[in-house]
């Protein structure tokens, strides 16, 4: 009586344990699911979930594959795991098939329908930029005009000051850069008209930059042209969430030598020595 007792005890036990292992799979592919979802929208959400998760516009498009893959397989291979453990449960097996079919309708439904929004310019791609323009009537955050030295490094990259994806961690990147190459000239210049000099100068103390990093903006309409040029397509300036690229560009005064839409700290600062020892 006893044994059947504790026989039946047991049995309990691993019922409980295959349910509950299969709502917590359950539970991961609908996060994934999830992620993948809003990785469509053209909102900051949906930007601050290509940039964080995927990694658009920080990684190459290898990194980014990879880690699309490894999101993906990663509870399928939990899905395996759990299978191999419980494959002998009729129950389990059962469970497991349905289980799989409620998901893969859930991840193709979120697909088809993420892909009929409207998916916004994705962060990174291949610039084609010779030289700055030397008309473009940029002024830094204490109003006064800026003009590039040819004998000075430069690295310039564009942002607005509301943003909070990418450009949080531009402005990252040229704080720790710029510590380490007091020689180069670090531009950060918003493309967001309302970003008068005065909310520049607040950020710029804000977030404590060095004297050789500079804050800039223009109203001029050849800068309007030379942010088209380089994809810049937005012209709704009253929303606070704006699509556009990620760009870095190293020049010899307006000389451009390099180009990437990484914001990988390494690689540029590896750009940087390159050139230094060329200069």
């Amino acid at each position: 009586m006893g044994s059947k007792i504790e026989e039946g005890k047991t049995k309990l036990l691993i019922r409980l344990a295959e349910i509950v292992s299969l709502v917590l799979i359950n539970l991961i592919w609908l996060v994934v699911i999830l992620i993948w979802f809003l990785q469509y929208l053209d909102n900051e959400i949906g930007q601050a979930v290509r940039i964080y998760c995927f990694g658009y516009g920080v990684y190459s498009k290898g990194i980014v594959m990879f880690r699309t893959i490894t999101m993906l397989s990663t509870p399928a291979l939990l899905s395996l795991v759990l299978f191999s453990i419980f494959y002998k449960s009729p129950f389990f097996r059962k469970a497991f098939l349905l289980s799989n079919i409620f998901i893969f309708a859930i991840f193709s439904s979120a697909n088809i329908i993420g892909r009929k929004i409207n998916k916004p310019l994705e962060l990174g791609y291949n610039l084609q930029i010779s030289e700055i323009p030397d008309n473009l009537e940029l002024f830094d955050e204490n109003g006064e005009k800026f003009s590039f030295d040819g004998s000075k490094i430069y690295i310039t990259t564009f942002f607005y000051s509301r943003c909070r994806a990418s450009c949080p961690l531009q402005i990252e990147l040229f704080s720790k850069l710029s510590k380490k190459f007091p020689n180069c000239t670090f531009l950060l210049i918003s493309f967001d008209p309302r970003d008068k000099k005065e909310r520049l100068y607040e950020l710029k103390v804000k977030h404590q930059l060095k004297d050789n990093v500079k804050l800039l903006n223009s109203e001029s309409k050849n800068f309007r042209r030379f942010l088209t040029s380089l994809r810049f397509l937005e012209t709704n300036f009253e929303s606070d969430v704006l699509q556009h690229p990620v760009i870095f560009l190293i020049s010899n005064g307006r000389k451009v030598v390099k180009t990437t839409s990484e914001i990988n700290e390494e690689k540029i600062e590896n750009f940087l020595k390159e050139f230094a020892k060329l200069k």
